[in-house]
Order: C-alpha cells, then sequence, then structure tokens
C-alpha cells in the first residue's frame, strides 16, 4: 500500500509521497534510557552524507507488524519524521551520534536503520542500509559491546540474512509474541554476528568464535550489488532500476523494492531468482573484496561447522531452545551444537554425548520435554537393540535404553500423547515398537519392513511398507490398522524418512526412484505423485523437514544438496542447491529462527570432513521440537 518514507530534508518530502511500500509506526517501550551509540554510515567505501539513522526493535505483536521505534526527542541531533519515527542524522564523514536519547526494553532485538543522504553523487532515496546491535542488554549498555559501529552493505546483507525469516522488508521485522517466537528472534538477530564485524564493517572469513567458515566472498558480491545502487544517482538509476526489478517481494511476482535494504531481504527470501542479473550488478567496481569471480548457482548464504574426521553424522532434530542435535554413526555418540554452531557437547572422550545404549545412532525425536531419543542400528552394552534417551542437558535417562526388538530399530517419531514408536522386528515378523510416557513398552505386529515412520496430529501412527508392497499403513495408537489401509499408489518405493504438513498430508522420500510421494490425510495420492526434487542431476531423498511456510525440505544425497517445494508438490527456482562442501548429505531441519541446518557424512579417505551447515534465513522460522507442533496440531506454522 502507499505511504511516506522518512527523508533527511524537508525540501525532499515531495519524493517521499512518491515512494511505495509499508510505513514505520512509532510504538512506545517501557525501559530505561540507552547510553551513547557512535557510528558512520558507507555507501561501499564513501560516506552517506545526511542520511537518516533510527534504531528499531523488533516487533513482537504479530507478523507483518512494523517495527518499534526507539529513539525519543530529547537528544541534541534527533528529529522527527512524518511517520512520527525520531531519526538522528549524519554528518559530513558519514558519522552519526545516538546520545542516550533511546530506550530498549531488555530483551528485545535491536537494530539501526540507515535512510537516504548523499553517497557522493546527490540523495539517493533509495539508499538504505541496516546493521545489527542484538539483545538490548540486561545490564550495562549497547555502548559496552558495541562502542563504535559501521553501517554498510556487508552489515545490511548480514542483517537481511539473519532477520529474513521475521522481516516483510527493512522496516517491518516482527513476531508474534510467543515465548517460542522470542526466542527465535534473539537466535536469528545473534547469528549476524557470525557474518559481518560490527566495528569494522567487513564480511567474516570465520566465525568468532572460530567454530565456522563463512561464505565471505559470496556476502562481499552481494554488498557489491547493493553498493551499485546505494551509490548510484537515485532509484531512477540504470542499477537501482534493475536491482529492483529483480528483486520482487515473492520472487518473479510481488512488490516492487524502493530502497537496497528491502531489495537485500528479498534476495533472503527468494535466493534462486535472477541470481546472474543480480550478480551483473557486483561489477565493475568492487567495494568489498575479496568477492566472488563469477555468479553462483544460489544466493543462499551458509556457514559451515567442521569436525576432525568422519564420526558419520546422520540425522538432525531442534529443540526448544534452537539447539541441534545429531547422533553421530561411527562415533557412537549424540552430538550437540547451539543455534550459532557452538559445539556444546564436547569432553575429554571426544565431541558427543555417549552411553545410555548409543550404538551406530541413526534417527533422532525430540520430546515436547527437550529430552532427546535416538534410534540405534548396532547393539547396546548387554547386547540388545535399543532405543536411547537424554534430558537436554545430555545426561543418559535409560541406562541400556529400551530394547525394540532382535533387529534394529530403523526410526522413530512421537505422537501427540508423548508416545515414542519404532519400526523394529523380532522372531514373529516385522512390528511397531511402543514406549509410554510412564516407561512401559509395548509391542505390535502386522507390520511390514519398514525405514520409515510419522505420527500425524490425530494421534495415528503411518508406516510406509517396502521391499514387499510399496504402500502406506495407517495405525491407531491401540496398533488397529485404520480400515481402508494399507493404502497404494502415488509412486511410494521404499522411502526412508516420512512427514506430515499443515494440510495433513504425508511425504515420503522414495531414495529408490528419487522422488517424493505424497498422501493425503485420507491416504489419496496427491495428484502429481511422485514429485521430482531436481531440475537437473541425480536424486537421492533421504531425509525431510517442514518449515513454518509450509515448504518441504530434502536432504538430497545424489546431488550432495538439498531440494525444497510447495505444499504442492512444486520446486521452488534454483533447486537443488548446496554449500561447495562435496560431501553426501544426510539430515535436515529448520530452527525457529529459519536457519536450515543439514547434516553430512564425510570421506575421510579423500580428505572429507564430517560437516554441519546452517544456511542462514533460507527457511520460515519453524515450532521446535517437531512433537510440540505435531501435539498442538501446529506442523508448517511458524511460533
Amino acid at each position: 500500500m502507499p505511504i511516506t518514507r522518512p527523508l533527511a530534508l524537508a525540501s525532499l518530502l515531495t519524493l517521499v509521497l512518491a515512494l511505495t511500500g509499508c510505513g514505520i509506526a512509532p510504538q512506545s517501550t517501557a525501559s530505561a534510557a540507552g547510553a551513547a551509540l557512535q557510528g558512520r554510515v558507507q555507501g561501499g567505501q564513501q560516506p552517506v552524507i545526511g542520511a537518516q539513522v533510527y534504531l528499531f526493535a523488533a516487533n513482537t505483536t504479530g507478523y507483518g507488524a512494523p517495527s518499534v521505534s526507539l529513539l525519543a526527542p530529547t537528544g541534541l541531533n534527533t528529529h522527527l519524521d512524518t511517520a512520527g519515527n525520531y531519526y538522528v542524522l549524519t554528518d559530513t564523514t558519514g558519522s552519526f551520534s545516538i546520545t542516550g536519547d533511546y530506550t530498549c526494553s531488555p530483551g528485545a532485538q535491536v537494530y539501526l536503520y540507515a535512510l537516504g543522504g548523499n553517497p557522493g553523487s546527490g540523495t539517493n532515496t533509495a539508499a538504505s542500509l541496516m546493521a545489527v546491535l542484538g539483545q538490548c542488554p540486561t545490564t550495562g549498555t549497547f555502548l559496552a559491546t558495541t562502542p563504535y559501529i559501521w553501517i554498510n552493505e556487508v552489515s545490511t546483507v548480514a542483517a537481511a540474512y539473519s532477520f529474513a525469516g521475521f522481516a516483510t522488508d527493512s522496516t517491518h521485522v516482527s513476531s508474534s509474541g510467543t515465548a517460542a517466537a522470542k526466542i527465535g528472534v534473539a537466535n536469528a538477530f545473534a547469528n549476524a554476528a557470525n557474518l559481518v564485524s560490527l566495528s569494522t564493517g567487513v564480511a567474516l572469513a570465520l566465525t568468532p568464535a572460530g567454530n565456522g567458515t563463512v561464505q565471505q566472498l559470496n556476502i562481499n558480491a552481494l554488498a557489491n550489488v547493493l553498493v551499485s545502487c546505494v551509490n548510484s544517482t537515485g532509484p531512477t538509476s540504470t542499477t537501482c532500476s534493475t536491482l529492483f526489478t529483480n528483486t520482487l517481494s515473492g520472487g518473479l511476482t510481488g512488490t516492487r523494492p524502493t530502497e537496497t535494504a528491502t531489495a537485500a531481504i528479498n534476495i533472503a527470501h527468494n535466493p534462486g531468482v535472477n541470481v546472474s542479473q543480480i550478480y551483473t550488478l557486483a561489477s565493475p567496481k568492487v567495494a568489498f573484496a575479496p568477492t566472488l569471480t563469477a555468479a553462483p548457482q544460489d544466493w543462499h548464504l551458509s556457514i559451515n561447522y567442521f569436525t576432525a574426521g568422519a564420526i558419520g553424522f546422520e540425522d538432525i532434530a531442534i529443540d526448544s531452545y534452537g539447539n541441534v542435535w545429531i547422533p553421530a554413526y561411527a562415533g557412537n555418540s549424540l552430538v550437540e551444537f547451539s543455534p550459532q554452531g557452538v559445539l556444546l557437547s564436547a569432553s575429554a572422550s571426544g565431541i558427543g554425548y555417549v552411553g545410555g545404549g548409543l550404538s551406530q545412532p541413526h534417527h533422532i525425536a525430540i520430546d515436547t520435554s527437550n529430552n532427546v531419543w535416538v534410534s540405534n542400528d548396532g547393539k547396546n552394552t548387554v547386547g540388545y537393540y535399543a532405543l536411547s534417551e537424554f534430558n537436554n542437558a545430555g545426561a543418559v535417562l535409560s541406562n541400556s535404553g529400551y530394547v525394540c526388538g532382535s533387529s534394529s530399530c530403523s526410526n522413530l517419531t512421537i505422537d501427540p500423547s508423548g508416545d515414542i514408536w519404532a519400526p523394529s522386528s523380532n522372531s514373529s515378523g516385522y512390528t511397531l515398537f511402543e514406549v509410554l510416557p510412564s516407561g512401559a513398552t509395548r509391542t505390535y505386529g502386522g507390520v511390514g519392513s519398514t525405514l520409515a515412520i510419522a505420527a500425524d496430529a490425530q494421534n495415528h501412527i503411518w508406516v510406509p511398507y517396502d521391499y514387499n508392497t510399496n504402500a502406506l499403513a495407517e495405525f491407531t495408537t491401540a496398533g488397529v490398522v485404520v480400515p481402508g489401509s494399507p493404502f497404494s499408489g502415488g509412486g511410494i518405493n521404499i522411502p526412508r524418512n516420512t512427514v506430515f504438513d499443515a494440510n495433513g498430508t504425508s511425504w515420503h522420500a522414495n531414495a529408490s526412484s528419487g522422488n517424493l510421494s505424497a498422501f493425503s490425510s485420507t491416504g489419496v495420492p496427491l495428484s502429481g505423485s511422485p514429485f521430482t526434487i531436481s531440475y537437473s542431476g541425480s536424486s537421492l531423498p533421504l531425509q525431510l523437514a517442514v518449515d513454518g511456510a509450509n515448504s518441504i525440505w530434502i536432504s538430497n544425497g545424489g546431488t550432495y544438496a538439498v531440494s525444497r517445494i510447495d505444499a504442492n508438490g512444486n520446486l521452488y527456482p534454483g533447486m537443488p542447491f548446496n554449500n561447495g562442501v562435496p560431501v553426501y548429505t544426510e539430515g535436515v531441519a529448520v530452527d525457529p529462527s529459519g536457519n536450515l541446518w543439514v547434516s553430512a557424512s564425510g570421506n575421510t579417505s579423500s580428505g572429507q570432513h564430517d560437516t554441519i551447515s546452517q544456511f542462514i534465513g533460507a527457511a520460515a522460522p519453524t515450532i521446535t521440537p517437531v512433537s510440540l507442533a505435531v501435539k498442538n496440531n501446529t506442523i508448517g506454522t511458524r511460533p
């Protein structure tokens, strides 16, 4: 809808009225006044004179709401725009100072937004830049952690990707007010510090903790793209026009941005769209180096967290705090990372938690109490195949695990009642194994050999048969086959993994045929099933995850990559994609911040290492753990 964008000079108000987008609404926040913030706004390597610098916090009253303006009218250099928000102006060196004239609620997630100003070719109303400050301190001030702030195109890219899951545009960064959403937003803002040094405005090659490698060249290339518009004559320049035409809000459709920060957010939302057209803007002048020398496959940004050697990373699960849990098949352990990729499970014995019957652990699920359950392909210390259970601190909750049969429990799921289910086998044939919240166990017969299992929100268990019948069976929690089941068709073929989406559709990763099958909640194959997961190259779908936009993410072992489809089975542009690490893609999961996590097993004989990749802002924020979404019937929705 039409809006009025704030500008620095009254003489430019007529231009403001011509801009379109969504306005910034002033909102109040209660807290103590902040201390001085100082920094500089630069377009490439040039100062931006007369830019309006705003201090915003992420809104918590609902997705799509305007960012909260924090500045008050008490500063010496504070001005009021036509939308009712206060800002400070940059001087002739591009410098600004916010001298304590703001309020900041502890826990609020804060960023700076600079609009307009003169980067050297006259006032440019299309120039907008951002920088993430992060969480408002409970004690102390921002000054203690960020004594000087560079706002430039690199910091803008870092901000755009970090909070992409919560941003409609540069001035509408928001979420619901749930505890889960606040955790997601906090983790998202914290991710920016893994991409850029705020005190220098330089893209990082390594995370500050030294635990991950950052795609520095990609960040700089995107920053150079933004420079082409920021340092132009304005929105009607060829570079700005090209940028905005190729960065619509919906990718190939939607609203055309009017300023560079929103264009960056749109690229983060649609990283596979118009890649080469956007890349052409990054040259011939290069403000930030090192940078890409050719257009990338896509504009995803990832951080790769490596481990020494190969310990066999497998499936992935995310807990309610955004921590990442991965079974290590060869290491006989359970590995945990923080939302910023810091290893949390390191000990004198290795990088993962051990015990609890862990033996060639493969699949993983986390219950609504954040306890972690793992299925094992190998026998425990007393010679049985079992499910292992750990609490959220990595402590063993069952010494030898829960014995599930005479062969391994190949997978597991958690139903809305909190029961754990796993397909297994014993002397009488293939079975369903159940662990009740009390710790009691039950076994049901009549199940065909299977590698996949999933529970729906109606408390039914779905098990795709394989090897013999290639059908889909539905069971009640009493182990009774639902009338009409098993269901056939849809190209279902030895699926490795099964998930449900917001529509009650079950999706099945057919590793043998390299595609996905989908069935309605009544067992009818979706029109078009099976669905292709790759525009090119071989496909080997292994694991699936559903994000908060009801998209389905697929780890593709055949292309060492990841694919994304919508709930109708349509591939998103640019699929599949990877992070340039040629290792076997295994697990895939989405966290509450909208980051996509992918595990990959390396080949030590080829000098490869197991890798955990975090694709920043690639997905929609998701309710975690998955068992909580199943229990509350909120699969495929945002926190």
